[in-house]
């Protein structure tokens, strides 16, 4: 929620960048003879805060902040900041994050 906030802030209303769905681009290596294969599920369990999620964020760490500028970034941090504070609180306080990924590997002929 945090992370769709900020790129709505910062003028992209596409989230994220690039192919909507897996599904596309297995077909899309299907179609060019790839052999599809899906990885185990990767997850990680931790606890973060939302003040460090915004400074990941304004700092372009992530892929879907790649298009954006620094001053736009910026922007869009300080934007997201006020908007966390009123609707979450404490933007310093640990909270507990999970993450998961699931991977496709083509094997190519």
């Amino acid at each position: 929620m945090v992370r769709r906030h900020f790129i709505v802030e910062a003028g992209d209303r596409r989230w994220p960048p690039g192919i909507d769905r897996i599904e596309d681009l297995d077909s899309h290596m299907q179609s060019r003879g790839a052999i599809l294969r899906t990885l185990p599920e990767l997850r990680v369990d931790g606890s973060s805060s939302i003040s460090v999620l915004i400074d990941n964020l304004e700092a372009g760490y992530w892929s879907g902040c790649w298009n954006l500028d620094t001053p736009t970034r910026s922007r869009a941090a300080i934007a997201t900041r006020q908007w966390a504070k009123d609707e979450f609180g404490d933007l310093d306080k640990a909270r507990p994050s999970a993450d998961s990924s699931v991977w496709h590997a083509y094997e190519v002929p």
